[in-house]
């Protein structure tokens, strides 16, 4: 588990040896564009995950996209895969929360000298992963929020998973939120993550109708629930 007070150092320490970053942090502010330093996540996958099964992982920038690639251990055979990862799109509202990403660059490299069914498959190229859209869309099983799987690229709706769709109050939150201010696109730039928001993205009469439809006709229909119980209770206890 990750030591929050080990978290607030790391954090405390970077930003006395990176003060630039509290500037670039207020200047996005003006354009809703707020950056995380990939070191950050370097850190959080090291202290989380730790090197004990040598995955020795990589994050880096490859703008507009992030490079990642890390050392894994499948049914006896050692293999380096990397890949680069491209946001293309992202659309939230009450009834999606959806991501189109692109894989390019996809690879797996056998380190191991043991000769097993993994190895084999990728060193004879049977194993292709060069586009991955087309493999994930081959595999049995596929969870739901993956959407759309073609070529390079993978679609997918968060809100398809049973857990968020039957839940009205993430409906209601994701509606209410996403009208005022929405999450418009994730990149990279240098050495960051930078994450862009839109505000008024459908404009203010949405954002009006949005209020009344997530916030106020729940809020009073939670009221007369309230309320009706309330009397119900009240007979019940005069009989």
């Amino acid at each position: 588990m990750l030591d929050r007070r080990l978290a607030v150092q790391a954090a405390t320490q970077y930003l006395r040896s990176h003060p630039d970053e509290l500037t670039r942090f207020i200047r996005g502010g003006f354009g809703l564009r707020f950056g995380v330093p990939l070191a950050a996540f370097r850190w959080l996958i090291t202290h989380v995950l730790g090197d004990a099964n040598g995955m020795d992982p990589v994050v880096e920038a490859a703008p507009p996209g992030l490079r990642v690639a890390a050392t894994l251990e499948k049914m006896d055979t050692k293999i380096r895969a990397n890949a680069t990862l491209y946001i293309t799109r992202i659309a939230v509202s009450a009834h999606e929360l959806r991501m189109e990403l692109r894989l390019e660059d996809v690879s797996l490299k056998v380190l191991s000298e043991r000769r097993t069914i993994v190895s084999a498959l990728i060193n004879s190229g049977a194993l292709d992963v060069s586009r991955p859209g087309d493999l994930v869309n081959e595999l049995p099983g596929i969870p739901p929020m993956v959407v759309e799987a073609e070529g390079h690229r993978l679609v997918l709706d968060l809100m398809k998973a049973p857990s968020l769709a039957k839940n009205p109050l993430v409906r209601h939150i994701l509606g209410l939120t996403s009208s005022i201010i929405t999450l418009h696109g994730v990149q990279t730039d240098e050495d960051h993550l930078d994450v862009v928001f839109r505000a008024l993205p459908k404009g203010s009469a949405a954002a009006f109708n949005a209020v009344q439809d997530h916030l106020l006709v729940p809020a009073v229909q939670g009221a007369v629930f309230l309320v009706d119980r309330w009397q119900r209770r009240r007979l019940t206890d005069g009989i």
